[in-house]
């Protein structure tokens, strides 16, 4: 008898279901992408249980007609592509056509879609089983019920976690496709209450302010930029550095409309903002790359939320450039208080009309979205068909004015968040940027407890971190010196050379890394047994501390990335910087401040030490007047 046997078609499905099909979430990400590549304008998202008893997926999109809709649920049918070659060109969501089949497979479904003119129809499928097409009154566009998700495979339902968890879960994909989707309005409704919402005006910031809160939004910096020749544009949002993380869970990238989870480009946006944020913080961002599909691969993963690029350190390299340019042009200064720091001068007429407009077309925009929720819910035939299809007691079916009264709470929130979004937008216009060249005619007014230098400028008065401050201008000189500078022109010989022992694990990471010091400016001799004899150290360090600092250098690398040279030197003129620069504590007379005021000028586009830690803080002549309530 044959050990070999070849699986029936359900067995097969459930198999693929297993790669593509994990939880509810799954349910909603492969549907949602559907209704996305059929052209909707507005997706409504209705969860029973966390999406475990029940998923409803409406759409207002092309809708399919019989044939269609009884090809869609046959493996391997998509109209997505054709031929092999087509995976090459791929620009829709979805096109495995593994989706609906495999959602079948351990789901009871039901399709109800209408295309234009047409009549509706409606397809049911339970446990792989079709059932025969029937016609039906339906809205244009496609709605899919997903009930008693893996009824089938019990082993897979146990493992599901709690209705709250997988809730959780179905919201942050909804989530993710509505920040790729900024132009398609979408509705998640959690059991009887609507939990988020957009509304579909193709304003990208909004929907960050929806899901991150208007409080991030001061600190938003928008990229945008092309390379021409390849093709490639990135353009987004990024966190100003005191917009920072303590994970990577709010950061999104986004490949040709597709959320992915790309090593090589976040590490690429994380490397621009070193030396910007402190230690174990991340930084905030939602970008988009647009690139042609035949540089990548989106097959690389079942679900597609991994690809690869062909020309991965290309890619990388334009996203750091287009990243680094853009910290690199910010306003140095941070706010001493959060919240609305001053009472803005009046906007010009031009830009007040301006202002006004968007105002009115965001709130139009607003009461005609309302509208038509207003009408679905009045629509009689509607409201049977969505109740006749839920046979449950814990149906979609709330009171009308409770859920009428829902639906104004949404449309206040919404004036409201315009109008914090026109108002912001506004204060950006009128707010000048500090540029670093404007610290040069700043007059230093004198130390608080020898740790911070306060300066007076045009616009206000300047808190400056003393030894943050010194530790950052060193630190670019000295990056500056390992490029252009001789090992001899970089260092300062000792007068009678320093003997220092070390342990035999830092024995053999300075010999490792021994190269590295020597560009700082060190010379080191072996002296035998694990003894190094300092002949000479960096003109920036000061004489008696290079076995400190040496020693600091040796730990900073055994906790670190040996195998990274760029991390090791970075690491190291870190150390150098901080163990030359001015000490908290340490007594500047006039003229020393001033003089570190004009190093400060000439440093672009960062206001923070090589660690992170910020070292200037402004307090604006309007906000200090206003805590002392003059007018």
């Amino acid at each position: 008898m044959a050990l070999i046997k070849v699986l029936d078609s359900h067995t097969v499905n459930q198999i693929a279901a297993g790669e593509v099909v994990e939880r509810p979430a799954s349910v909603v990400k492969e549907l949602m992408e559907n209704a996305f590549d059929a052209g909707a304008t507005r997706i409504d998202i209705h969860l029973i249980e966390g999406g475990k008893e029940k998923i409803r997926i409406v759409d207002n999109g092309s809708g399919m007609d019989e044939e269609d809709l009884t090809l869609s649920v046959q493996r391997y049918a998509t109209s997505k592509i054709s031929k092999a070659s087509d995976l090459l060109t791929v620009h829709t969501l979805g096109f495995r056509g593994e989706a609906l089949p495999s959602i079948a497979s351990v789901a009871k479904v039901e399709i109800t879609t209408r295309q234009g003119d047409e009549q509706g129809r409606r397809l049911r499928i339970e446990g792989g089983k079709i059932h025969p097409v029937e016609i039906v009154g339906a809205p244009p566009g496609t709605t899919v019920d997903v009930e008693d998700l893996f009824y089938n495979t019990p082993a897979r339902k146990k493992f599901l976690k709690s209705t709250s968890a997988e809730a959780s879960l179905c919201a942050e994909v909804v989530h993710r496709l509505a920040l790729s989707h900024p132009a398609v309005a979408l509705s998640l409704r959690q059991g009887r209450q609507v939990t988020f919402r957009t509304a579909g005006n193709n304003r990208t910031i909004e929907v960050i302010s929806s899901l991150y809160g208007k409080e991030c939004l001061p600190y938003l910096l928008e990229v945008n930029s092309t390379m021409t020749e390849t093709g490639w544009q990135l353009r987004g949002y990024i966190g100003q550095p005191a917009l920072n993380r303590s994970n990577r869970n709010q950061q999104n990238w986004f490949v040709n409309g597709r959320w992915v989870r790309c090593r090589a480009l976040s590490v690429a946006v994380e490397e621009a903002f070193q030396g910007t944020l402190p230690l174990h913080r991340f930084p905030f961002f939602v970008l988009y790359l647009t690139i042609p599909s035949a540089n990548l691969d989106v097959n690389a993963h079942p679900t597609k939320q991994e690809i690869k690029f062909n020309r991965e350190k290309e890619v990388s390299h334009f996203v750091y450039k287009a990243v680094a340019s853009t910290l690199n042009q910010r306003s140095l200064t941070r706010p001493l208080w959060d919240g609305p720091q001053e009472k803005k001068e009046p906007l010009n007429e031009n830009s007040s009309t301006k202002a006004n407009n968007l105002k009115k077309e965001l709130y139009e925009k607003a009461i005609d979205f309302h509208k038509d929720i207003d009408q679905s819910s009045n629509n009689q035939s509607f409201k049977q068909d969505i109740n006749a299809s839920f046979s449950k007691p814990i149906v979609f079916e709330a009171d009308l004015a409770s859920e009428k009264e829902s639906l104004q709470e949404q449309k206040t929130s919404w004036q409201e968040s315009r109008s914090t979004l026109t108002n912001l937008e506004g204060e950006k216009e009128v707010q000048e940027k500090l540029l670093a060249g404007q610290i040069a005619q700043w007059i230093p007014i004198g130390q608080f407890r020898c740790r911070y230098i306060i300066a007076e400028g045009d616009d206000g008065l300047y808190l400056i971190d003393q030894h943050a401050a010194h530790e950052r201008v060193l630190y670019q000189q000295l990056k500056q010196k390992v490029v252009n500078l001789s090992e001899e022109e970089a260092s300062q010989q000792l007068l009678i050379a320093r003997s220092i022992t070390f342990t035999a694990l830092e024995f053999q990471t300075l010999i490792e890394e021994v190269q590295i010091l020597r560009d700082m400016g060190f010379v080191l001799e072996h002296f035998g047994g694990q003894t190094f004899l300092v002949r000479a150290v960096p003109v920036n360090l000061p004489i008696g501390e290079e076995e400190e600092y040496l020693r600091t250098f040796i730990e900073k690398i055994m906790k670190g990335n040996r195998r990274d040279r760029a991390l090791v030197q970075e690491a190291a003129l870190e150390s150098l910087a901080c163990q030359g620069a001015i000490k908290a504590g340490q007594r500047l007379n006039y003229s020393e401040m001033t003089a570190l005021l004009q190093d400060l000028a000439l440093l672009e586009g960062t206001d923070t030490c090589p660690h992170g830690r910020p070292y200037l803080i402004r307090i604006g002549l309007k906000e200090l007047e206003g805590k002392f309530h003059r007018t």
